[in-house]
């Protein structure tokens, strides 16, 4: 018995330790393109104690939770869609968002930068099947992964309004 606690203990301590020499902690933004205005970015807070990981995103009519795990580099968070008119705004009928309000709707798997200012990886989002009258859910398949990458927003530089505008280009180019 004493074996299994000091096991757990120093299991206990080395996530602690990794939160530390791998942080997640802090707000991400998805990196789509140049031509992305800043008010359209999609921006995560992500909060991390030892290897447990949350965030949380506001959308028009809700907000995404984030629920996961971190062990050194390697992230894996649950999305959960809460709010019926953000559900509604993904394309649900009236009807169908209450039962799907809560779900978990993507399964994200990040990999940490060396540099610490990246999160590599890939999603899974879920087809969710529902019945035609809307009195429940059929089926919620997971679907082919999908590329996506995030930037610490904090300390990455935001290029200048002209660099954005130009593609990269100098403004005295134009």
């Amino acid at each position: 018995m004493l074996a299994f606690v000091i096991i757990l203990l120093a299991f206990w301590i080395l996530t602690i330790l990794l939160g530390f020499v791998f942080p997640i902690s802090g707000h991400w933004e998805r990196m789509t393109g140049p031509s992305q205005s800043i008010w359209e970015r999609e921006r995560i807070s992500l909060k991390q104690f030892s290897f447990i990981v949350t965030g949380r995103q506001s959308v028009p009519g809700g907000e995404y939770r984030y629920f996961g795990y971190a062990f050194g580099p390697w992230v894996f968070l649950r999305r959960k869609d809460y709010g019926v008119k953000a559900v509604m705004s993904e394309g649900f009928p009236e009807n169908v968002a209450p039962k799907i309000e809560g779900r978990v709707m993507l399964k994200l798997y990040f990999k940490l930068s060396s540099d610490r200012l990246f999160l590599n990886g890939q999603v899974t989002p879920y087809k969710i099947e529902f019945y035609e009258d809307g009195s429940g859910i059929k089926s919620a398949t997971p679907q082919e992964p999908i590329v996506r990458n995030y930037r610490r927003a904090e300390l990455t530089p935001v290029p200048e309004q002209a660099e954005v505008a130009n593609l990269g280009k100098p403004a005295y180019d134009v």
